[in-house]
């Protein structure tokens, strides 16, 4: 089951966002709000992958239901037990990423009246097995910028930052053997839009 749980200025309420049996029990969640600073009067958007390995959507207008949006990758499109990381960079716009079968980072993005798609940002690797997870995360400081960071097959911490007008680039942050490669995890946060 699907839950939310949010804040409503007198107290916490509880709604199913989806059924039992609509989710792997062992991938991540990720959601992001849309609008409104990302407070009161923000849409938000919430995704998690499906129990087989879908990419599933679904919406909240502010103050309103939940609407199932059609999903974002099909059947067998993320591994099992797989990350998740979403950012939104503006009111009409969000970003989600996860980790494949192959052992890539795929990137699905929409704009609202706009164009929506996916591709593959992370090649997977040659040299290392598939079947061990690739923990991510991501976060935009600014309107113009995100940026994503992963465990590597090798253990190593890559960064990929897009910035509007250079597209993807990436760098090494921490080499071979720096982060546990099978039950490591990696978090990242903006205290502002220089840092």
């Amino acid at each position: 089951v699907q839950q939310d749980t949010h804040y409503q200025g007198i107290g916490w309420f509880p709604n199913e966002i989806a059924p039992a049996g609509s989710a792997d029990p062992y991938a991540d969640i990720a959601a992001v709000a849309r609008g409104a600073a990302g407070g009161v009067g923000a849409n938000v958007d919430v995704f998690w992958v499906g129990p087989n390995e879908s990419i599933e959507h679904e919406f909240e207008l502010p103050g309103g239901p939940y609407f199932r949006y059609p999903q974002v990758a099909p059947a067998g499109s993320a591994t099992q037990s797989a990350s998740l990381a979403a950012v939104s960079r503006a009111a009409d716009t969000w970003e989600i990423f996860w980790t494949e079968p192959s052992g890539g980072i795929d990137d699905a993005y929409h704009y609202d009246g706009g164009p929506s798609g996916s591709f593959q940002l992370v090649a997977p690797s040659s040299s290392s097995p598939t079947f061990q997870p690739r923990q991510i995360a991501a976060v935009s400081r600014a309107a113009n910028t995100m940026e994503l960071w992963y465990i590597g097959h090798d253990g190593s911490i890559q960064d990929r930052y897009y910035y509007d007008g250079s597209g993807w680039n990436g760098f090494t942050l921490a080499p071979a053997g720096g982060a546990a490669t099978y039950e490591g995890a990696i978090s990242a946060v903006s205290r502002a839009s220089n840092t």
